[in-house]
C-alpha cells in the first residue's frame, strides 16, 4: 500500500539482526487524516556500504525487497507522523537479526526479527509530524558452515497510533458470567445442605466471568448441528447478556500427542473444513478466540512433517477466523516454564501471528503472573510487538514444586496447595497485556489420575481448595 489508503494486512517476518535504518522517501501522509500511513518501499533506499541489493520478490509489497547481506546502513526520508513499523524477514543463523531503529538521529529501540516470512515490527514511540530521516542498520551479520544470516526489508510505514499501542478488543467490554456453571450449581447445592461457608468460598468461582468456552471435534463428530451452529448459538447466548464472547478452538490433529487431552481431527482436510465452519459461526459478531491450547509449545512430540502440517493448519485457522470483520485471535503459546521465548516466537511467526491479535500464555498452568509477563515481553519482541493475554485461573500461589501426588498424578495435574489468581479483567496495567483471563475452569480436572475425574471433569473439592487459598 502506498500514499493515503488503508494499510494492507500484515505479513509474517523472520530474521534476527541489529539494524539502523536511514530511510528516504517523497511519500507524504495525508495531513487531513492523522491515522493515514506513508509508506517507504525499501528497494528505493540507499545502502552506505553497498552490502546488499534489490531483489525480485512476489510476496513483497511492490514485487521487490531490499536484501542486506552484510553490516550496512540503509537510508531514506519519509514525511508523516505517528507510529513507525518495519516489514521485514531474515535468515536464521545461530540466532535472529535485530534492528536498531533511529529517527532524526534519536534511537527509538531495537527490534528482533524472528521469522523467515514477512512480518510487521512496530517500533516503540511516536514520530511527530514533519519530514524525517529514518535509519536502520544491519550490524550483526554472521555466517556458519551451512548458513548465512541476512536481513530482508520490504517497506517502512509511518502513520497511525503510537508505538504498537492500539485498543484492546477487551476495552470497554463486559465478560460473561455463566448462571448455569458447575461452580454455581455446587455452591447452591452446598448452601442448601448447610455448607454455608464452603458455598461462600465457591462464589469466588461461580460469580466470576466464565472461562473460555472451547469447541472441539465433537461439534462435527456425531453432532448433526455442526460447528457453525454450535459456535453461533453460544455467541448469541453471550451477546444476549451484553457480554463479549470469548471462545476457543481445540481440535488440532494429534492434539496433546494422544495424552490426557488427546483427540482432534485425523486429516488436514477435516481440520480446514472445521476451521471454515468455526469462522462461519462467528459471522459479523465481535468475538475473542483462543486458538489451540498447547499446539505451539507441545509440538516437539511430532515428526518434521507433522510439525510443518500443524503450523500450516494453525495459519489456515488464523486466516479463516481473522477474515471475519470483528474476530480477534490469540494463538496459544504455552507458558514461561516450557519453551524459550525465541523458540515460541519462531513458531508463532510460522503459525500466522502476523494476522492474529496476539498470543495467550499460561493456559491451564500455574506460573506467577509476573513470570508470564516477563516471558511474554520477550516473545512479543520476536513477533512484531504483538500483545498477549494471561491465564490467571490457578496461579495465585505459583506452580507446584513437588513430584507425583495423589498416588499417580503428575505434578502438573491437579497439584495440591494451589490458589485462584487474579479475576478476569482488562485492567492489567501493562501496555502489552490485553487481559487476565481464566482460560482454564478452576475446579475442572487436568487428568484422570488419583481421585480426579477425566480431563475437564468437575472436581468440586479441588475447586473449593483453590478458592479457600485465594488472596480474595
Amino acid at each position: 500500500m502506498t500514499g493515503c489508503g488503508r494499510p494492507s494486512p500484515l505479513r509474517t517476518a523472520p530474521a534476527v539482526l541489529a539494524l539502523v535504518l536511514v530511510v528516504t522517501s517523497t511519500l507524504v501522509a495525508c495531513a487531513s487524516d492523522p491515522s493515514s500511513t506513508a509508506t517507504l518501499e525499501a528497494e528505493t533506499m540507499t545502502l552506505a556500504a553497498r552490502k546488499g541489493s534489490v531483489r525480485p520478490d512476489s510476496t513483497a509489497s511492490g514485487g521487490q525487497s531490499l536484501l542486506i547481506w552484510g553490516n550496512d546502513t540503509a537510508s531514506g526520508a519519509v514525511s508523516g507522523s505517528g507510529a513507525l513499523t518495519i516489514d521485514a524477514r531474515s535468515v536464521h543463523c545461530d540466532g535472529w537479526a535485530q534492528a536498531v531503529v533511529t529517527v532524526d538521529g534519536v534511537q527509538l529501540g531495537t527490534v528482533t526479527v524472528g521469522s523467515t516470512n514477512w512480518a510487521a515490527h512496530p517500533v516503540p514511540g511516536t514520530v511527530p509530524a514533519g519530514r524525517h530521516t529514518v535509519q536502520i542498520s544491519f550490524v550483526n551479520d554472521a555466517a556458519g558452515a551451512s548458513c548465512d544470516r541476512n536481513l530482508y526489508v520490504d517497506r517502512i510505514r509511518l502513520g497511525g497510533g503510537g508505538g504498537g499501542a492500539r485498543p484492546s478488543p477487551f476495552t470497554g467490554e463486559t465478560l460473561y458470567v455463566d448462571p448455569a456453571s458447575p461452580a454455581r450449581a455446587t455452591a447452591d447445592a452446598w448452601r442448601a445442605q448447610g455448607r454455608t461457608a464452603d458455598a461462600q468460598q465457591l462464589e469466588k468461582i461461580a460469580g466470576a466471568p466464565k472461562p473460555v468456552r472451547y469447541f472441539a471435534e465433537w461439534t462435527e463428530t456425531g453432532n448433526s448441528n455442526g460447528v457453525a451452529f454450535q459456535v453461533g448459538h453460544y455467541i448469541d447466548l453471550v451477546k444476549a447478556t451484553g457480554a463479549l464472547p470469548v471462545i476457543g478452538a481445540y481440535a488440532i490433529i494429534n492434539r496433546d500427542c494422544g495424552s490426557f487431552s488427546g483427540g482432534g481431527f485425523t486429516t488436514a482436510d477435516q481440520y480446514r473444513a472445521w476451521a471454515d465452519g468455526f469462522a462461519e459461526g462467528i459471522g459479523d459478531d465481535k468475538v475473542v478466540v483462543i486458538l489451540e491450547p498447547d499446539a505451539i509449545a507441545g509440538m516437539g512430540c511430532l515428526n518434521a512433517d507433522q510439525q510443518a502440517e500443524r503450523l500450516a493448519l494453525l495459519r489456515y485457522a488464523v486466516h479463516a477466523i481473522e477474515a471475519r470483520p470483528d474476530a480477534h485471535v490469540y494463538i496459544d503459546a504455552g507458558h514461561s516454564a516450557w519453551q524459550t521465548p525465541a523458540t515460541i516466537a519462531g513458531r508463532l511467526n510460522q503459525a500466522g501471528i502476523d494476522r492474529a491479535e496476539g498470543f495467550a500464555t499460561n493456559n491451564a498452568n500455574f506460573n506467577l503472573t509476573a513470570d508470564e509477563v516477563a516471558w511474554g515481553e520477550q516473545v512479543s519482541a520476536g513477533v512484531g510487538g504483538k500483545h498477549f493475554v494471561i491465564d490467571t485461573s490457578r496461579n495465585g500461589l505459583g506452580p507446584f514444586t513437588g513430584g507425583t501426588h495423589d498416588g499417580d498424578c503428575p505434578p502438573w495435574a491437579n497439584p495440591p496447595g494451589r490458589a485462584l489468581g487474579a479475576r478476569p479483567t482488562a485492567e492489567t496495567g501493562h501496555p502489552l497485556v490485553d487481559a487476565y483471563l481464566w482460560l482454564k475452569t478452576p475446579g475442572a480436572s487436568d487428568a484422570d489420575c488419583g481421585p480426579f475425574p477425566a480431563a475437564g471433569g468437575w472436581a468440586p473439592e479441588y475447586a473449593l481448595g483453590l478458592a479457600q487459598r485465594a488472596a480474595s
